[in-house]
């Protein structure tokens, strides 16, 4: 699975960014943040393409595309941009805030509100809140 992936998204010019694989309960999860240089991104044909070879493989493959803000554009605007991460930050910084909560049997999960900065999720905090988790409650 993770060679047909990787390779079908090095195919598309795609520069694979990290690769965050794991088995939670039985189930595989894998999370890969790839970047395409400007106008190299053939959205349609990525997307039309990991549901095919999802098809193939006979998995379920997400892709929530985010556009990341140059430094030179986040420096401009510095204080002015905010981002709203779903996870009490730093503990669970990226895409999959909520799983590694989760994961670790944490009781309290919640959401950041940040400034932007040049470094992602690094930015100084606006606003925190938060929920317990109850015993009964699955990831979803």
């Amino acid at each position: 699975m993770i060679a047909r992936i990787t390779n079908f998204l090095f195919q598309q010019r795609a520069n694979l960014e990290a690769l965050e694989e794991q088995v939670t309960r039985g189930q595989f999860s894998m999370t890969l943040p790839a970047t395409w240089k400007t106008r190299q991104l053939d959205r349609p044909g990525v997307e039309a393409g990991l549901a095919e070879l999802g098809r193939s493989l006979r998995m379920e493959i997400r892709l929530r595309f985010m556009k990341i803000l140059s430094p030179n554009f986040v420096w401009r605007f510095k204080n002015k941009i905010s981002n709203i991460h779903p996870s009490l930050l730093p503990s669970f910084p990226g895409p999959q805030a909520y799983r590694q909560a989760y994961e670790h049997g944490v009781k309290i999960v919640g959401v950041t509100s940040r400034f932007v900065s040049m470094h992602l999720d690094e930015g100084p905090i606006i606003a925190q809140d938060s929920f317990s988790l109850r015993p009964n409650m699955t990831l979803k």
